[in-house]
């Protein structure tokens, strides 16, 4: 189970830090260039899990997919990164409708980090499974995580609203979709209807 947790760790770090890319391109350059970082770097790992599907290695990838993926991706390498990109990417699209409201700063919060502390301990804590690999202990953390973050990026003022994004927003992992698309995407509509 260490070592589980270990590699565990290891993802759910390049998740987090993932995410604080995007954040941090959304806070410097804006919304639209979050859009294309994203595209791009969709673009790239579509290539890259092409090549490492059909046995090349390519340098620094090849040990950042090692590292970031599970037992059960071996055979889909960089698919993971594929759909983290593709949820940022239809989330930054998305927020353009909402000009005047932090939407996708709320929905990228939520994944880089309720996201991956959820995911942490669930595998580290978690004793009471809901759904699947999902715990109860893991989804509360992520909720609680997510709103400490969300009340510091947005408001502490208006705390009130930070908690709907937060809730509903880990509350999507329980889709039956990638938890990469799902969680920025609703986080991002819940953003937009409250705030």
């Amino acid at each position: 189970m260490k070592q589980e947790l270990r590699l565990e760790l290891h993802r759910q770090l390049l998740h987090a830090l993932l995410g604080s890319f995007f954040i941090a391109v959304l806070l410097l350059f804006g919304e639209w260039n979050v859009f294309y970082a994203a595209t791009a770097l969709l673009v790239l790992s579509g290539i890259a899990s092409s090549s490492l599907s059909d046995g090349n290695k390519i340098p620094v990838v090849s040990k950042l997919v090692s590292i970031a993926e599970r037992f059960g991706e071996k055979k889909r390498s960089g698919v993971a990164l594929s759909l983290y990109c593709a949820g940022v990417m239809i989330v930054s699209g998305l927020s353009d409708l909402f000009p005047d409201k932090p939407v996708l700063l709320a929905a990228l919060i939520v994944l880089a980090y309720g996201d991956s502390v959820a995911t942490l301990a669930g595998k580290a804590i978690g004793k009471t499974k809901i759904l699947g690999n999902r715990t109860l202990e893991g989804t509360v953390t992520g909720i609680v995580v997510s709103f400490v973050l969300l009340v510091l990026a947005l408001n502490p003022l208006m705390w009130w609203k930070a908690l709907p994004i937060a809730i509903v927003g880990m509350l999507a992992e329980y889709l039956p979709i990638d938890d990469n698309i799902s969680v920025p995407l609703v986080s991002a509509l819940v953003a937009a209807l409250v705030l």
